[in-house]
């Protein structure tokens, strides 16, 4: 959500529930400390069990959008869950939830059941048993000052409508990455863009999310159908609409922006790092090129459903292997958008080729007619870095830095089961004068041992080429690192893709890979 939409709304409260509501930091929506339950003090067993309840959820938060919890037994029994809404990563996830359950703590001492909404997340706990089950309030919603203007015409009809068609195809989205999250933008006479977005707790059945979307969408178009923009958090699912019409953006919402320069004998493709593979070549209308084009339709498909798939599709020599991987640190509507780009670009400029590979930024997608789940490869890899080098004020930087992502493979090693299997990211801060981010990923078909190797692999690679700069990141086939550096003035710990300044890109491959071509990277901030 945007930072103006938090600053600047007008707060709508719709409540009928018996609670106390008690203000909180201007980012929070609102908590809702309910009466309803008898109270309880401080050291009881009750709040003792609350506090482990909360702690658990607040770390929980750095490795799932959503998590619920029991803890205690008999009348000292305390449930909880947190949720982060579908378009924000995980650092601002467990940012959020941590904040939540430091307020919510605060706020509503003593209560045995309270709620807190925040822009990106709701923290919730209750002496009740609530998983599963519809609850419509307490309910929160805000919206813009501005009206529609009278230019986009039929506005409401067609926020109705189109709101009713993201309801329907998020409830298909039980078993998802993001369970029954679902982002809509769609044009309407080329004159204004409307984004929807919708999204219900995971532990709610299709049936009751879709009641719960409803009837939020219908409390939300009553008091603010003719706003810009506006949205509603309820216990089980929230529903937002935005509207654009100045400086229509691309569709859909424009990636990162910026310049790189490459360096080698590399053609540039615009946007991607392309690895082809020389196999036996194949033939547009083949058996295999049919197989092919089936399954990148599928990842196109599946990317937004989820940020890692595989498929084998095809018999015999006509079968094709294939995976895309999103990068940890984006949402699913980035994921989407990566992949369907990079399937494209992989078939334009890998035509007739058996076996390729794409690196994106923010996704790869492979295939081959080779198998090659479950195995370790090193080659083809992209490294890109910063131009600027690291000032001597730093002090024993790259000491730091191979400690600190020594660390980093380590932990992720241990989250094979994890939401984002083996995705790990930490941002320290050395001296108080620089934040570190460090972040590693590998593909999840890879075992634990593999990982590992794969990981302390391509951080070495990273050290060699470039541990005397800003920023640098390294792709491989089954893994990749990266790690990027903050100076003063220091901002709050940021989430690590935002990269500044120029930057290079190299790339290796081994001789059974015949061709590597490099591209510009772009960036937005």
């Amino acid at each position: 959500m945007e930072t103006t939409k938090k600053l600047f709304a007008l707060l709508c409260l719709f409540v009928t529930m018996n609670q106390a509501i008690s203000e909180s930091d201007p980012d929070y929506m609102e908590t809702f400390c309910m009466k309803s339950s008898r109270n309880t003090t401080n050291n009881t067993t009750y709040n003792k069990n609350l506090n482990t309840l909360l702690s658990t959820l607040s770390n929980q938060s750095s490795f799932a959008n959503y998590y619920n919890l029991t803890t205690g037994l008999a009348s000292d029994t305390v449930h909880g869950m947190f949720l982060c809404t579908g378009d924000v990563n995980r650092t601002t996830c467990n940012a959020c939830v941590k904040d939540a359950t430091i307020e919510i703590a605060k706020n509503c001492t003593n209560h045995r059941e309270a709620t807190i909404y925040n822009v990106d997340c709701i923290v919730r706990y209750s002496d009740k048993v609530f998983l599963t089950t519809l609850e419509t309030n307490p309910s929160y919603w805000w919206s813009s000052h501005d009206l529609i203007p009278k230019s986009f015409g039929k506005f409401g009809q067609r926020l109705s409508d189109k709101m009713g068609e993201v309801i329907v195809r998020s409830s298909l989205l039980s078993t998802s990455f993001t369970p029954y999250y679902l982002m809509d933008t769609t044009r309407f006479d080329n004159l204004y863009d409307l984004k929807s977005i919708v999204q219900c707790t995971p532990d709610l059945d299709p049936r009751n999310c879709t009641t719960c979307l409803k009837l939020a969408l219908q409390e939300l178009t009553e008091c603010c159908g003719n706003q810009v923009w506006a949205f509603i958090y309820t216990p089980n699912c929230m529903v937002s609409f935005d509207t654009y019409n100045s400086s229509l953006p691309p569709l859909p919402p424009p990636s990162r922006s910026g310049s790189f320069s490459h360096r080698g004998n590399n053609k540039l493709l615009g946007g991607i790092v392309l690895a082809v593979a020389v196999s036996v070549n194949s033939t547009r209308n083949t058996t295999y090129n049919k197989n092919l084009n089936t399954m990148l339709s599928t990842f196109r498909n599946q990317s937004s459903i989820v940020n890692y798939y595989n498929l084998t599709t095809g018999l015999a020599s006509d079968t094709v292997y294939g995976m895309f991987l999103c990068t940890g640190d984006v949402n699913i509507t980035t994921c989407n958008n990566c992949v369907k780009n990079a399937t494209i670009e992989i078939v334009k400029n890998c035509t007739n080729h058996r076996e390729a590979i794409i690196y994106y930024i923010d996704c790869m997608v492979r295939y081959s007619d080779k198998f090659f789940l479950s195995t370790f490869e090193k080659k083809p890899n992209s490294i890109w870095s910063g131009d600027d080098p690291i000032p001597k004020s730093l002090g024993p930087f790259k000491k730091r830095l191979y400690k600190k992502m020594g660390e980093a493979i380590v932990r992720s090693s241990t989250l094979s089961s994890a939401l984002t299997p083996y995705y790990y990211l930490d941002v320290t801060r050395f001296d108080g004068s620089y934040d570190l981010d460090s972040l590693v990923q590998c593909s999840p078909h890879l075992n634990p041992e593999n990982c590992t190797i794969c990981l302390e692999y391509a951080l070495q690679e990273i050290i060699d080429c470039c541990s005397d700069k800003f920023w640098a990141m390294i792709f491989t086939p089954n893994c990749f690192v990266n790690y990027m550096i903050t100076t003063s003035p220091l901002p709050p710990l940021p989430s690590p893709y935002h990269r500044s300044g120029s930057c290079s890109i190299k790339g290796n491959s081994e001789i059974f890979w015949g061709m590597i071509t490099l591209a510009a990277l772009v960036f937005t901030f």
